[in-house]
This record gives C-alpha cells, structure tokens and sequence, in this order.
C-alpha cells in the first residue's frame, strides 16, 4: 500500500512540473510578445521605404545631369534630372545629397523656396508627378564627389540611398 502510493505522487509530480514548466513558457511568450508588438506596429504605421525603392532615381544621361558654367549668369550650376515611379502620394519629397568639400544636402518639396536651387522651366520648385521627371538646377562652387538621392515618406521618415551617381561620370554641359 505504501509502495503504490509513493509512486501515484511521482506520477503526480511529473504532471505538475509539466503544467508548471508549460505555464512558465506562456508567461514569458506574453511578456515578449508585448513589448514587440506596439514596437512593429510602431514602426509599420511609419511609413515603408520597401513600397519606395527602385522608384526615384537620377537620370545618368549627360544631356540632362551634368556640370558646367552658366556664362549668362556667371555662374556653375549642377543640372539633374530626376525620375520617380508611382510613388507621388507616398513621398513628400526626397533629399539629393552632393558629396564632396561643399557637401551639403537639399531638400526638395513642392513649393519650398531653396536658395540656389531652381528649376530648368523657371517654375517654383515642384515634384515631378507620377512616372515623371524634372530638371533641377543647383548652384555649386565645385563639381561633386557624388550625388546621391533619398525618397522622404509621408511624416518625415528618410529612407537609404535611392541612386547614386559618382562625380567622375558627371560630364561638362
């Protein structure tokens, strides 16, 4: 009598620690689970650079993107057309970076007003629409080690390097 009941708490032990183990992994799943959540959520409802990419890009043609001195200004300029896709409702417009000793980087909105920067038309500074491209104008002292353009989402949010174009394949205009 005495053995069959030791070995019914045995039984009854392993059963316990059973529960007690599956309890454990279901409370710390819940502890993670809400701290990665509202994170992913967060960053989800931040806007998508994957919905961006491949769809902003600089035009590598020398007729278009090139560097040179306007004698009619006495000035140089950096003329640099740039495409997008259809990504017009997703962006608010993007950043071109120009790598070199003057380094700086311009952000282009619609209707901002950007000391040194003009548009081939003579319009106010615009985006171009959906599958279209414009023409930039940039007043530079120096040609650039590069330029590289990034897509700004709706609210701000940056993303990587759209196209890039090294400073030795911009040609004379």
């Amino acid at each position: 009598m005495i053995s069959k009941n030791i070995s019914n708490r045995k039984a009854q032990s392993q059963i316990i620690s059973t529960v007690i183990l599956i309890l454990l992994v279901l409370a710390t799943a819940t502890i993670i689970f809400s701290f990665v959540l509202p994170f992913v959520r967060d960053k989800l409802s931040s806007g998508n650079c994957l919905d961006v990419i491949g769809k902003l890009e600089i035009d590598h043609n020398p007729k278009y993107t090139c560097y040179g001195i306007d004698s009619s200004e006495d000035v140089t300029n950096l003329s640099l057309k740039v495409q997008i896709g259809d990504i017009r409702d997703l962006i608010e417009g993007f950043n071109i970076k120009l790598g070199g000793a003057e380094g700086k980087t311009i952000k282009i909105k619609n209707g901002t007003a950007i000391t040194g920067v003009s548009m081939y038309s003579d319009s106010e500074i615009e985006l171009p629409e959906d599958n279209g491209e414009k023409i930039y104008i940039i007043q530079i002292s120096e040609k650039p080690d590069d330029i590289k353009i990034y897509s700004v989402l709706q609210g701000g949010k940056t993303c990587p390097v759209e196209d890039s174009i090294l400073g030795d394949y911009i040609e004379d205009c």
